[in-house]
């Protein structure tokens, strides 16, 4: 298999994760991330917990378990593979013996006439929840003609990616910025300077989660201590500001900074309920006559009776608790 990332070895691979992580083109992007995260945690610690003790001890033992899981599930998203496929799968003749889209192809064993072309031996997964469109095979074209299989009535396009030379299953895209193909490719976050799939979704989701939870909470007990100093020298709000800038200053970062991540996590709330990623979302994947014919469903008048009890994409498991439950929840297999 072709590894350029640390995930190729499962039992020596992490130890490159720090070389690896530098040389990356976002890498910068992530120790961005945890600066922008460690250091107002480090002010809220250092100058405003304190000053919370007597209200409760437990103000702060929360705050380090919320800190340590976001901090945990970022290095975690970062670290994971999140579903590359193997490069060379189904690997291309070079140059001159490359067969063009839609020519008749060459055999790949030079020792077999041209009259005589192999027979294709490479097959689709039968792990896909996917059937073969009416009249067609399971089996790989030896050209490059995109395919469309059936997903709950639903066509699919499956496309032979050039670059990693081999057929993208359903709900795979290649990125960019990895130069791989991602299996269920949500998107590149460069924050973690990783690709979010399969693979480390869940761990993604609840690096959003836990970050939005921290900045909720520095914002809270940061208002909450100028509330408290303003109560007791009964000179107002601005004077417990002069009292306590940084209360004010973690107000105003959070607000700044946290919005947009509690945004994001309100977001992918959503699209985990629906059942579908990012990247099938923006690229409106499923077209508009999908959904409104399960729209009708949802209301009771579905006449034709060809979705099922599913939800509006046809990679939902039926409800927003069985798709949450599923995408975050459900056994890995091992690479």
């Amino acid at each position: 298999m072709h590894t350029d990332s640390p995930f190729g070895n499962p039992h020596g691979g992490r130890t490159r994760f720090l070389r690896w992580m530098f040389v990356r083109k976002d890498g910068g992007i992530f120790f961005t991330g945890l600066v922008l995260i460690l250091v107002p945690s480090t002010l809220f610690a250092v100058m405003v917990l304190p000053r919370l003790w007597d209200l409760s001890p437990a103000i702060s033992f929360v705050f380090a378990w919320v800190l340590a899981v976001t901090l945990a599930s970022m290095v975690k998203t970062s670290l994971t593979d999140p579903g590359f496929l193997p490069r060379n799968a189904e690997p291309l003749k070079q140059d001159s013996e490359r067969t063009p889209i839609g020519s008749s192809p060459r055999p790949q064993n030079p020792s077999v006439s041209n009259a005589n072309p192999p027979p294709v031996t490479g097959a689709l997964p039968t792990s896909y929840p996917f059937v073969p469109a009416q009249g067609s095979s399971t089996r790989i074209p030896q050209n490059l003609e995109n395919r469309t299989i059936y997903v709950r009535n639903t066509p699919i396009t499956l496309k032979f990616c050039i670059t990693c030379q081999l057929w993208r299953t359903p709900r795979t895209s290649h990125c960019s910025t990895c130069d791989r193909c991602v299996e269920n490719h949500d998107h590149h976050c460069p924050w973690i300077a990783n690709c979010v799939g399969k693979r480390n979704y869940r761990y993604f989701y609840t690096f959003i989660c836990a970050c939005s939870i921290l900045s909720i909470y520095i914002f809270a007990f940061s208002l909450i201590g100028l509330l408290r100093i303003s109560r007791a020298t009964n000179q107002g709000f601005g004077h417990a500001i002069t009292q306590r800038p940084v209360n004010f200053a973690l107000m105003l970062y959070s607000v700044l900074i946290g919005w947009s991540v509690v945004g994001m996590t309100c977001y992918h709330c959503w699209i985990t309920c629906e059942g579908i990623t990012t990247h099938e979302q923006l690229k409106q994947r499923f077209n508009s006559e999908q959904i409104r014919r399960v729209n009708a469903l949802r209301r009771g008048d579905d006449t034709h009776g060809t979705i099922g009890p599913q939800s509006a994409y046809p990679f939902s498991r039926g409800s927003g608790i069985s798709n949450m439950c599923w995408i975050l929840c459900r056994h890995q297999p091992p690479r």
